[in-house]
């Protein structure tokens, strides 16, 4: 054995599957990023949400909702709880903080009939008339627990952990591929 430590490449969690277009959507990953994990140690928001602010010009968001900041933007992620894109963060009054920038693959799905690729692998109504602009859903996709957010006029971004990134990226085509010989044929 050598004394020369051992460095792996960095890699996308789905370097080499997308991006994909089919029909109207296209499904592309999101850039490597920061991403951190806030959540809360008591119940009082107030230090948190002040710090924030202060930091990255967002407090923490309502329930179900996210909020531009600084670099990015701040979702809510549960109760307490928030994720940070795009800005890194060491630390929050109040709160835990962790680097989770490689935990989470996060994809972009663009297109009119994003809602009804995601009715496919979703129990939520993700209608674009139902599910507005800025909204943050923690649901099942497929069988994979995930972040579904609304992150422009006709785009959802779907999250789940790194490790489900394969799976995430093949069921997402599936349903694509599905939809879109479903509107061939009508």
């Amino acid at each position: 054995m050598t004394d020369q430590a051992m460095t792996l490449p960095e890699t996308s969690p789905a370097a080499g599957l997308l991006p994909q277009s089919m029909g109207r959507m296209t499904l592309t990953e999101w850039a490597q990023m920061p991403i951190t994990w806030v959540g809360l140690l008591s119940t009082d928001v107030a230090a948190a949400s002040a710090d924030l602010q202060a930091q990255i010009g967002a407090a923490l968001p309502a329930p179900g909702q996210s909020l531009p900041c600084t670099g990015g933007h701040i979702l809510w992620a549960g109760m307490g709880q928030a994720l940070v894109m795009g800005t890194a963060l060491s630390s929050v009054a109040g709160a835990s903080v962790v680097d989770q920038s490689d935990a989470w693959c996060a994809l972009r799905l663009s297109g009119p009939d994003a809602p009804a690729i995601m009715a496919r692998l979703c129990p939520l109504d993700l209608g674009f008339d139902q599910f507005e602009e800025g909204a943050v859903a923690r649901s099942l996709i497929g069988h994979m627990n995930g972040i579904i957010w609304r992150d422009g006029a006709d785009s959802l971004t779907v999250m789940v952990y790194r490790s489900f990134a394969q799976t995430l990226v093949h069921e997402l085509t599936h349903a694509m591929r599905a939809y879109a010989a479903r509107l061939a044929l009508a």
